[in-house]
C-alpha cells in the first residue's frame, strides 16, 4: 500500500506542478505583451508632446495662442513689415492647421487692461448741465462738464451713503482759503482768497465734489465746516479727442499724480488710440491743415453687445469672417481668400496688417466713384474683377481695444471704420465708432452711413453673442488670423508689465491689487477702511 500511495502522491504533485508552470508561462507572456503595448503608447505620447512643444514649420499653417509668433531677432525689430510667411512657408501653406491649449489665453482675455485710455462716451453725449452715468470695467462712473467746458470723471458712488451722483446736478462752489503771515515787530496779518470750482452735487444730501474728488460742500454742516483736504472720490484723467471722451483707467493709481491728462497722453507708453484722419474730420473744414486738399467727414455712434469685450474686439479685426457673416452686404463668398498679408508692430501699443481681398460691388459706391472721377477728370481705373472689386485694406489694432479698418477703393476713395470696444461689465461691451470718409460730405448721407454700420454690427452681434471660448480646451488659428494673434501677444506683454486687473475682483479693491499696500498685507487695512470713516 505504501508504494501505491507514494506513486499516487508523486503523480498528483507532478500534474499540479505542470499546471502551475503552464499558468505561470501564460501570465509572463501576457505581462510582456502588456508592457510592450504600454511602452509603445508612451513613445507615441512623448512624440506628440515633443511635437506640440516644439512645432515644426514643415507641418503647420499656424499654432498660435499664448506666444503665437516666434521669429528671430531681425524679424522682431519694431516698425519693420514682416511677411506672413513667418507663420508658414510657401511650401506648406495648404497643410492642415495645428492646435494648442488655450488656458492662459482665456485667463488673460478676462482681465481688464489698466494704464490705458478707454472711449467711455461720445463728446456729444456730455451736456453742460447734466451728469452722464457711464459703466467701465464693472465700475459706476460719472462724467460732468465744468463751466470751462472741460469734462471731469469720478466715481458715481457718493462716499456718504452710496447714492448715485449721476442722478444729481452740477453747480459752481466758491471756496475760501485763508493765510497768515508775520510782519516786523511781531505783528501778524491774515488774508484770504476765493476761487470757484465746478462740482457735481449728490441728489441725496447735497454734498458737492469737484473734478478731483474733493468734498467742497456739506449743506447740513454749514459753510464753516472743516472738510478733509484729501479726495474722497476716485477721479480719472479725461481728454476729448476725435469726437470721443477718453478716460485714463488707472484704479491702482500707478501714474505720476503730477502729470496732466494731456501730458499722460503725450507719453509713448500711454497714447490715446487715434488716427490723423479722424483728427482732421474734427478740424475746421474737415482738413488737417487749412491748405490741405484732403477733406474728411466722420459719423459717430454706439452699439452694445452682450458679450465679453475681447470677443467683441477680436471680431472687429477678424478679416476673414466678412465674406460669410456679411455676405449679404459687402462680403464675397465667391472669392473669400485673404491675400498678400503683411504685418508690423508699432512700438508697444499697436499692430498693423495690410492685405488684399475681393469685395462685392456696391451700387452706392459705384455711383459715388463715377461722380468723384468726373469731378477730378479721372479715367476709369482697372482693378475690378468679375464678381467683385479688388481692394487694399489696412487693419490696425491699438491697446487697449481700438480697431481701424481702412478701405482703399478705386478713384482715390477711402472709407475708414474706427471702432473702440469698451468693457462695461465682464459680459457686456459697447462699440463706440466713427465712420470716416473722404467723399460725399453732404450731411444728408450721414444717416445712410450710420444705418449701414448699424446693419453690419447687427450681423456681428448675432454670432458674437453666441461665441463660447470659455468651453474650448484648445483653439485653432491659421495665417489669416495673424492680426488677432499678434495683438494677443501685444496685450499679454502689457499684462506682464503689471497693467491689468482681475475682472472678478470687486471694483472697490482694484486700487489695492497692484499697490505696495497690497503687497505688504494692506488688504486688511483696506477692509478696515471700508467699515466707515468720520470726517
Amino acid at each position: 500500500r505504501l508504494p501505491d500511495r507514494t506513486l499516487f502522491r508523486l503523480h498528483w504533485t507532478e500534474d499540479h506542478v505542470i499546471g502551475i508552470c503552464v499558468f505561470a508561462l501564460i501570465y509572463i507572456i501576457e505581462v510582456l505583451v502588456l508592457s510592450a503595448t504600454l511602452r509603445d503608447e508612451q513613445n507615441k505620447d512623448a512624440q506628440a508632446v515633443a511635437a506640440s512643444s516644439k512645432p515644426s514649420m514643415a507641418g503647420m499653417t499656424a499654432a498660435f495662442v499664448d506666444t503665437p509668433v516666434v521669429v528671430d531677432q531681425q524679424q522682431q525689430q519694431q516698425d519693420t513689415i514682416v511677411d506672413a510667411s513667418i507663420i508658414t512657408t510657401e511650401k506648406n501653406r495648404n497643410t492642415a492647421p495645428t492646435t494648442t491649449t488655450a488656458t492662459d489665453t482665456k485667463k488673460n482675455r478676462s482681465r481688464y487692461l489698466t494704464h490705458v485710455w478707454y472711449a467711455v462716451a461720445l463728446s456729444s453725449d456730455v451736456a453742460m448741465d447734466k451728469p452722464l452715468p457711464i459703466d467701465l470695467c464693472d465700475e459706476k462712473l460719472v462724467l460732468f462738464r465744468g463751466t470751462d467746458g472741460d469734462i471731469n470723471c469720478t466715481s458715481s458712488i457718493c462716499p456718504h451713503r452710496g447714492a448715485p451722483l449721476s442722478m444729481g446736478w452740477t453747480k459752481e462752489v466758491t471756496t475760501t482759503t485763508s493765510s497768515s503771515c508775520s510782519g516786523s515787530g511781531g505783528s501778524s496779518s491774515s488774508s484770504s482768497s476765493s476761487s470757484k470750482a465746478s462740482c457735481i452735487v449728490c441728489p441725496y444730501h447735497g454734498w458737492a465734489f469737484d473734478g478731483k474728488g474733493h468734498l467742497l460742500e456739506v449743506p447740513a454742516e454749514g459753510s464753516d465746516a472743516t472738510l478733509p483736504k484729501r479726495p474722497l472720490l476716485t477721479s480719472y484723467p479725461v481728454l476729448e479727442r476725435g469726437g470721443f471722451v477718453w478716460v485714463f483707467y488707472d484704479p491702482a493709481r500707478t501714474r505720476d499724480a503730477s502729470l496732466s491728462a494731456t501730458e499722460i497722453a503725450s507719453m509713448p507708453a500711454t497714447p490715446i488710440p487715434m488716427i490723423a484722419e479722424l483728427l482732421a474730420a474734427h478740424s475746421p473744414g474737415g482738413r488737417a491743415t487749412p491748405d490741405s486738399r484732403q477733406r474728411w467727414t466722420a459719423v459717430h455712434g454706439s452699439f452694445e453687445m452682450k458679450a465679453p469685450h475681447m470677443a467683441v474686439f477680436e471680431n472687429a479685426i477678424d478679416v476673414s469672417h466678412i465674406h460669410f457673416l456679411h455676405g449679404g452686404t459687402f462680403g464675397n463668398e465667391d472669392v473669400p481668400s485673404i491675400r498678400d498679408m503683411k504685418l508690423r508692430t508699432v512700438g508697444d501699443t499697436s499692430v498693423e496688417a495690410r492685405f488684399e481681398l475681393t469685395n462685392k460691388s456696391q451700387p452706392y459706391f459705384e455711383v459715388i466713384q463715377k461722380l468723384y472721377k468726373q469731378m477730378k477728370n479721372q479715367k476709369d481705373v482697372d482693378g475690378k474683377q468679375d464678381g467683385g472689386e479688388e481692394i487694399s485694406i489696412t487693419a490696425i489694432a491699438m491697446l487697449p481695444c481700438t480697431s481701424v479698418i481702412a478701405f482703399e477703393l478705386r478713384g482715390g476713395l477711402r472709407m475708414i471704420t474706427f471702432v473702440s470696444t469698451v468693457p462695461l461689465t465682464a459680459t457686456t461691451s459697447v462699440n463706440r465708432y466713427a465712420l470716416i470718409r473722404n467723399f460725399a460730405h453732404a450731411p444728408q448721407l450721414d444717416d445712410y452711413v450710420r444705418r449701414s454700420m448699424e446693419s453690419i454690427l447687427t450681423e456681428d452681434k448675432a454670432v458674437v453673442e453666441q461665441l463660447r471660448a470659455d468651453l474650448m480646451d484648445q483653439e485653432v488659428s491659421v495665417r489669416s488670423d495673424l492680426p488677432q494673434v499678434a495683438f494677443r501677444k501685444l496685450r499679454n506683454a502689457h499684462i506682464a508689465r503689471g497693467y491689468s486687473t482681475d475682472a472678478n475682483l470687486h471694483p472697490n479693491m482694484r486700487r489695492y491689487e497692484q499697490s505696495e499696500a497690497a503687497k505688504l498685507g494692506g488688504w486688511l487695512n483696506a477692509l478696515d477702511g471700508m467699515e466707515g470713516e468720520a470726517i
